[in-house]
């Protein structure tokens, strides 16, 4: 099924305003979430162009949540939630025809992506953001 940008995180804001009665901001501003990412705040869910081909399935569009910015600004860290556990640190992964974009595996669970190429998605109206309200984590 081809989905449209921003059709798989309409979905999750919607979840998102019954499961925790708040609703979060949806953007497809990348200064917006690329602000809330450097005040803190947890949780930033991001729908992007994944483009990844799996046994019996193939993602055209995916959902991670960001955690933070590398120690450099130069990549942003972020869950994948259904990653496979076996992946080991400092693998490189993605960025070829059927294989989600370029991104490194980290620690804990974490995977990263250059910060340039999540603004790139944005500035190409490719992706968008949910920002939880900041009244919840002050």
């Amino acid at each position: 099924m081809t989905q449209r940008p921003g059709d798989l995180i309409e979905r999750t804001r919607k979840l998102y305003e019954v499961v925790m009665g708040q609703s979060p901001e949806l953007t497809a501003d990348f200064s917006l979430a690329f602000a809330a990412l450097l005040e803190g705040l947890p949780d930033i869910v991001v729908e992007l162009p994944w483009n990844e081909t799996r046994p019996n399935e193939q993602l055209e569009r995916h959902q991670i949540v960001l955690h933070s910015l590398g120690q450099n600004q130069e990549r942003v860290l972020f869950y994948v939630p259904n990653a496979s556990p076996d992946l080991v640190p400092g693998t490189e992964i993605g960025g070829q025809p059927g294989q989600g974009p370029a991104r490194r595996v980290e620690a804990d669970g974490l995977q990263s992506m250059a910060l340039t190429d999540l603004a790139r998605f944005f500035a190409e109206g490719r992706a968008h953001a949910l920002i939880p309200p900041r009244e919840m984590f002050t």
